[in-house]
Order: structure tokens, then sequence, then C-alpha cells
């Protein structure tokens, strides 16, 4: 039978499992110092992530969706963006919201029911926290479609996690991007489960190129690849590995 086409998965590394350099470190950081900033927002992100847990535990917030393992990818893509781009989050990066303004109070309001908490001081243009899953990457998508038509050198940027890949909102976003070539940037951060519902049962996909999501400069290299101007349509993923449940509630 013919071939129709062939294809490479690339993977980026630059710490080896004992966290020691697997090389020298990417363009994108030529300064390990400059990584410091970085990792101590990973550390709020996580100090403030246990806390918001405390909270619910006690009953001082409703449902809660955790982040706990998913810092650097969050942070690297905050980051990795410009103040003038578009974020549509899904609802638990907190370390890409708090890089680019918004307050962990605003993250508590609205785990505490209030929908102000919504209303972002800084960034005005990001999207809201999005529940329903995917759904955010048709927003993205929209966003972008209005940066080309409108000639703005700008980006948006979407997240959702392995499940959310499945859902048709995400593949008409890709869909959409591809044919009308948007500067949008689709993040799966693949953990693995959909819920409750393995990566194996949720897909047929044999693999996923994926940088790992506790290693802050490969995100920042991956991310910083992708939101280059001038801008196109791309699709990243990163694994991450979730050391909390998906969500606590009452």
């Amino acid at each position: 039978m013919t071939v129709a086409a062939r294809f490479e998965i690339e993977y980026l590394q630059y710490l080896k499992p004992d966290g020691t350099l697997a090389g020298d470190l990417p363009p994108a950081v030529p300064d390990a110092n400059a990584l410091l900033p970085l990792f101590k927002r990973m550390l709020f992100v996580r100090t403030f992530d246990s806390k918001a847990i405390a909270l619910q535990r006690t009953g001082k917030l409703g449902t809660y969706a955790a982040c706990l393992g998913h810092e650097a990818t969050h942070v690297g893509i905050g980051a990795s963006m410009q103040p003038d781009d578009v974020f549509a989050p899904s609802y638990r990066e907190y370390g890409a919201q708090f890089e680019r303004g918004v307050k962990p109070r605003d993250v508590l309001m609205y785990w505490g029911g209030d929908e102000r908490g919504n209303d972002f001081e800084i960034p005005r243009k990001d999207y809201p926290w999005c529940v329903p899953i995917s759904t955010q990457c048709l927003m993205a998508s929209g966003a972008a479609l209005s940066f080309k038509l409108r000639g703005e050198n700008r980006v948006a940027v979407a997240t959702c996690g392995d499940g959310g890949s499945s859902k048709t909102d995400f593949y008409a976003a890709v869909n959409s991007a591809g044919a009308f070539t948007l500067p949008l940037v689709l993040c799966v951060i693949n953990n693995g489960w959909a819920i409750s519902v393995p990566r194996k049962a949720q897909t047929g996909a044999d693999t996923a190129s994926t940088p790992n999501g506790r290693n802050i400069s490969r995100r920042i290299t991956a991310s910083l690849s992708f939101v280059e101007r001038p801008r196109s349509a791309r699709l990243e993923a990163s694994s991450a590995r979730s050391l909390s449940p998906e969500s606590v509630g009452r």
C-alpha cells in the first residue's frame, strides 16, 4: 500500500530524572538565575493551592480545583505570553493567571461562590474560568480570528486537559485555527486522566508529545517557540502528574 505521509514526534529534555542538566540550557533561558523568579512563583502556587484546599476542607470554600503537580506547566505558559495576549483558561491554571496579574483573592472569591472573582482587574481582556470542558478553546479561537481580522500582533492561548482534547469543542477550535491560519495556541495538559477515565480509555492515539509539566525551563522553551511573532496556529501538549484529586468539594 502506498504511504501517504510519515512524521516524527520530537520532545524536549533539559533535565535528567535526577535533576541534573541533560545539556546546555535552552536559548530562552540563557541565565539560570533568570529561572529563580519562576521557581518562586511555582512555590507560591503550591503554597496557595495547599491553603485553598485547607479552606475548602474547613467549609470556607465550595468546590475547588487543585493544581498540585501542574506548577511548571502553568507558570511557564503565563511567563511566555505578552500582556496584550488573551488567555482562555479552564479552571485550575492559577500559575498562568498569577503571572498575568490575576490576584489570589480573585481565585478565592470565585470558588467561594462570588462571580466577581471572574472580573479580573488585570488582565482585563482574559476570559473567565470555564468549568464546561474545552468550550474555552472555541472562545480563544474566536479571539484569535478577531486579532487576524484587525491585523493585531496578538495571540490567543487556551488550555485544556487530555480528556478535553476528545471534545468536539476542541476539534472545532483546532480546525478553525488551521483553516484560517489563526494566531492560536492550544495547550493540552496531559495528566493521564480525564477526571476518572484513564487516557488509554478516552483516545486511540499511540503517543502524545509532551514536555514535562514540572520542568520550568522546558516549559518556557516550548511555550516561547509557539508564541513567537509572526504567529500561526499551534498545538502543544505537556505532561503533568496530578498529585491531588481532580477537584475537592462538599
